[in-house]
């Protein structure tokens, strides 16, 4: 790829088992190339680099073809470079006879930066193997955040063998928030020879864990670098350190050492430290006591499966905070550094690449809230309604303040006792959410929300229809003009006017349907709609009076039925209530409804 062919995206390259996949031409100071997306695979190597400057985004590279030599992944000659490798895969790559996987040889100034990458399930050659090699000098800065190794190993050939992970001669070198697992070779990181800038290696908020080191340790150093380690994890690994005769110093802050062979595996009066944990590791010895401090022997009180801190661990805010001097300190997870975790009103460091972030805070377990007198939740008439609240409190802990607002920000005001009730501010004809808020003895704050629908306007209904369904079943559907929830109270007509059955619709809206049960044919009976708490005039069915001639509804069969009757003779039926005095339903009210009548006089509702 030439300097002026500088982007590809999305593209999946078989490089069918040539020796290099892309050959990156030399760039211009100010151009930046970019290659995003690949996925290459079959290749002998993928990238030739000398003096490329670019970018390596979102690529994925696996499954190299057999006869590959060395550097595997990227190979750059003299001169300046600068590659940045972020959000990448290499995985899947074996050859018995590479070296390097990335290797730069006698560079000038060179770059190189990875950022959320993974290298996994990686077996390389037999004899000075480095998954990142930097030969002979120059000026070389390598920068490694938010990256994993996981399964790097050396084909047939024991740790000592190996140069190392990462080996860097004459290189300033930053790992933050990276994990490194499942590993064999001598040392993890080791920063070797050069002339032209200060070997200074600064490993911090990482973890290491299952890695193979031989007669070697998993931090080193050599050629006169100085190394230094913050809030670090090292577990279940040989040797944690490698402090060599070549080395100046290794200074190790606020780190674990657990399961391991041994804390250092040569000279000791290379490795001080400071506020590190020792467990279940050889130490006597191996370091220089003379000039360290604060060195424990404590269990540190892992969470089962992980590297976290349980909240007993005697680890949390235990470490010395000056020595998080950068910016914005955060640990493996990404999280704040220096919080109070053990709850004593100070915040200090942890020791370890996992800051305990404090026990858990109290939490909302349910937010209800309801109409004052139906006990709905879905939909209130009124502004007042009744809330509950209750809550989970971790041991320890207390719930000290309570609020219900109308806005999901956090109070400022707050109440010192849960409350009952809430007065809604919201207008009127719409949902309504409110949010319970709580804020405990740690001052952690949690909020829950709940939605009701809030409408002070009275519900007319239209359209009833009742259709009979299964045996001993009916179906009662109904509109109204606004959402409303509504019920069905029914029952057997009878001179009591009762209705002691009650199916409600559990559900909001303008169209509704409720299936009533318990129907014996041949009886009357009374039926009731509710909307919103708003009862509706009774209607009966499947025929529409209490009993035949009660043209007034009473449940009684009178004189005052043919009154009724009378002072409706000859007029619509389809007008107002008229339909009432047409009890023959000939659909014309005459003087044979008042015969009607007279026939059922003195006759009453059960």
């Amino acid at each position: 790829m030439g300097p002026n062919q500088d982007e590809f995206d999305s593209a999946v390259i078989d490089a069918g088992a040539s020796a290099t996949a892309l050959v990156l031409g030399q760039s211009a100071t100010d151009q930046q190339g970019l290659i995003k997306d690949f996925i290459i695979t079959n290749f002998k190597s993928v990238f030739t680099a000398t003096k490329w400057r670019g970018s390596i985004d979102g690529c994925v590279i696996r499954n190299n073809a057999s006869g590959a030599t060395g550097n595997m992944v990227m190979y750059g000659a003299s001169g300046d470079a600068s590659v940045v490798f972020s959000n990448c895969t290499i995985e899947s790559l074996s050859n018995p006879t590479t070296g390097d996987l990335i290797r730069f040889d006698q560079p000038g100034t060179v770059t190189m930066t990875l950022s959320g990458c993974l290298f996994q399930t990686i077996n390389l050659g037999t004899a000075f193997v480095r998954v990142f090699g930097f030969q002979n000098g120059g000026q070389i800065r390598l920068t490694m955040t938010d990256t994993a190794f996981d399964g790097i190993t050396a084909n047939g050939a024991a740790p000592d063998d190996q140069y190392g992970l990462i080996s860097t001669y004459g290189a300033a070198f930053l790992m933050d928030r990276c994990v490194v697992r499942n590993v064999a070779c001598n040392t993890a990181i080791t920063c070797g020879y050069g002339i032209t800038l200060p070997k200074m290696v600064v490993v911090r908020d990482s973890l290491f864990s299952t890695i193979d080191t031989g007669t070697h340790g998993v931090i080193g150093g050599s050629g006169s670098s100085n190394v230094a380690v913050y809030n670090c994890t090292i577990d279940s690994c040989g040797a944690a350190f490698d402090g060599s005769g070549y080395l100046n110093m290794i200074n190790a802050y606020n780190c674990i050492v657990s399961n391991c062979t041994k804390l250092n595996s040569v000279d000791p009066a290379k490795l001080r430290l400071h506020n590190l944990n020792i467990f279940n590791t050889t130490s006597d010895g191996l370091y220089d006591t003379a000039n360290s401090a604060n060195v424990t022997g404590l269990d540190p009180g892992y969470e089962p499966g992980s590297f976290r801190l349980t909240q007993s661990s005697a680890l949390i805010d235990a470490g010395d905070t000056s020595a998080v001097a950068w910016t914005d300190p955060t640990d493996l997870d990404g999280l704040p550094r220096i919080v109070d975790g053990n709850n004593d009103g100070d915040a200090a460091v942890d020791i370890g690449c996992y800051e305990y972030q404090g026990p858990p805070g109290a939490t909302i377990a349910t937010f209800i809230v309801t109409d004052r007198t139906s006990g709905s939740t879905l939909v209130t008439n009124e502004a007042d309604v009744n809330v509950a609240v209750t809550v989970d409190v971790p041991e320890g802990l207390t719930v000290v303040n309570w609020q219900i607002t109308e806005f999901d920000t956090e109070p400022t005001e707050w109440l010192a006792e849960s409350p009952t009730s809430y007065t809604i501010q919201s207008a009127s004809g719409a949902d309504v959410t409110l949010y319970a808020w709580i804020k405990d003895s740690a001052d952690n704050v949690a909020s829950k929300p709940a939605t009701i629908y809030y409408d002070t306007r009275l519900p007319v209904v239209s359209n009833v229809v009742i259709t009979p369904g299964a045996p001993g079943t009916a179906t009662v559907t109904w509109d109204t003009d606004i959402p409303a929830e509504g019920a069905v109270n029914y029952g057997p007509v009878s001179t009591t006017g009762s209705t002691p059955n009650t199916v409600p619709e559990n559900a909001l809206g303008t169209g509704h349907s409720v299936v009533i049960t318990g129907v014996d044919a041949g009886t009357n009976y009374k039926i009731i709609l509710v909307n919103n708490e708003i009862v509706s005039a009774p209607f009966y069915w499947p025929r529409p009076w209490p009993i035949d001639g009660d043209a007034n509804m009473d449940c009684r069969v009178n004189i005052l039925d043919l009154i009724f009757i009378r002072n409706k003779l000859n007029q619509a039926v389809t007008t107002g209530d008229n339909w009432k005095a047409d009890v023959n339903e000939d659909t014309r009210i005459n003087i044979l409804d008042l015969i009607f009548v007279r026939n059922k006089l003195n006759t009453q509702c059960p």
